[in-house]
């Protein structure tokens, strides 16, 4: 819940604070500013001690999401008054019509996504720290020589302070004396990208690729370059090669089909609860298809995610407890949404109808199996923001 006033308290401060000067553009970079760095600093308070490099990217991909909606939804209000302009008039009130798409596979929100994802590997230092700890390391990727470790602990202090042109200097020392040092060349890729040496940066992460065919660092980050090379098919290209190395990396897999469609994750119904229940690995747990649609698809994969936004998440961030809130957001709710059907029923149900398309409606469709690999209460945030 706090997170979400946050969010509402940023975009209400932008949106009041410098969209009515009319600079909408230079408005909406600042909210990109923001709420990147909002992710940035999630992405740093990430632990990769003894973690899969899967549940890495997770809580990467995790800490770009909890900023997408707001962006989309902050982006869409500081274009009000250009709406409001061809609005209807009923009533003599403009109505105006704001859509947030929070269908992760909708063109509309990937947009929203890479550009904070886009901003973030220009700017996060951080996401670039954790990326490189999710690479797969090989026994070239790191030197034996000690002279070209110490030369590559320079790059790195230098590149904390943003001296990339001393950086470079310092990582080109080390492959130096050790030519097959692949994350100091990929180091130097990364600050001539900072610094506009595009073509630079291009022959690094290529020496990096020749030393380790497998480097997830380099390829995003060839696909990055090419992009603001305008070379888009370029950038595909190498986004594909990534995909062919490792289909479940959610810092990119989200551009391409395979993963649009979940095949990662295999075939299910989504109409046969049953079939899903039976074929589910942890369907064992449960008596019937209709305990497993309430105790999980219902109870722990949407009321659970309710609970934590209004009534309080347990320390261990697995189940809701009263003791973070004391329920007192959830009883000024159903107060509140008392109030609105007293006074507008008709309005309170259009909100209600949000409220219950955005969330049990998507339980329904999605007919989840047991288990999910990672928590989804990102997929319902738009019910959240109706209550």
């Amino acid at each position: 819940m706090k997170k979400f006033l946050i969010i509402i308290l940023t975009i209400f401060f932008y949106y009041n604070g410098n969209c009515q000067d009319g600079n909408n553009e230079k408005s909406k970079n600042k909210l990109l500013e923001e709420l990147s760095e909002n992710a940035c600093k999630c992405v740093d308070s990430i632990d990769t001690y003894n973690k899969s490099k899967d549940k890495i990217s997770d809580e990467i991909n995790r800490c770009i999401k909890n900023q997408t909606g707001a962006y989309q939804l902050g982006s869409k209000l500081m274009d009000v008054d250009k709406l409001s302009k061809d609005a209807e008039e009923k009533d003599g009130k403009k109505q105006i019509n704001i859509s947030v798409n929070i269908n992760e596979d909708s063109q509309e929100y990937k947009k929203y996504y890479f550009e904070i994802e886009r901003y973030m590997m220009d700017n996060c230092n951080s996401l670039q720290q954790k990326i490189a700890s999710n690479d797969q390391e090989s026994e070239k990727s790191v030197s034996k020589n000690p002279e070209a470790l110490e030369w590559y602990s320079k790059g790195i202090e230098a590149s904390k302070k943003e001296d990339y042109k001393k950086a470079v200097k310092y990582y080109e020392k080390a492959v130096e004396l050790d030519s097959n040092f692949a994350f100091a060349w990929d180091n130097i890729g990364i600050c001539n990208r900072k610094l506009g040496n595009y073509d630079e940066a291009l022959y690094a992460y290529n020496k990096s690729l020749e030393i380790d065919p497998t480097g997830a660092v380099p390829l995003q980050n060839i696909a990055v370059v090419y992009t603001y090379m305008e070379q888009y098919d370029n950038a595909i290209k190498s986004y594909e090669r990534l995909i062919n190395i490792d289909e479940n990396n959610p810092e990119t897999i989200e551009k391409f089909i395979s993963y649009l469609n979940r095949e990662q994750y295999g075939d299910h119904s989504i109409t046969d609860r049953a079939k899903v229940w039976r074929e589910s690995p942890n369907g064992k747990n449960y008596k019937s298809a209709s305990e497993y649609f309430w105790e999980y698809q219902i109870d722990h994969m949407y009321v659970r995610y309710f609970l934590w936004q209004y009534v309080g998440m347990d320390k261990n961030e697995r189940d809701w407890s009263v003791h973070q809130f004391y329920a007192i957001p959830m009883l000024l709710g159903l107060i509140g949404m008392a109030w609105h059907f007293k006074n507008d029923h008709k309005h309170g149900l259009a909100v209600l109808a949000l409220f219950f398309m955005t969330g049990l409606a998507i339980v329904l469709y999605l007919n989840q199996p047991d288990p999910q690999p990672r928590e989804r209460d990102y997929s319902y945030v738009g019910s959240f923001f109706a209550f």
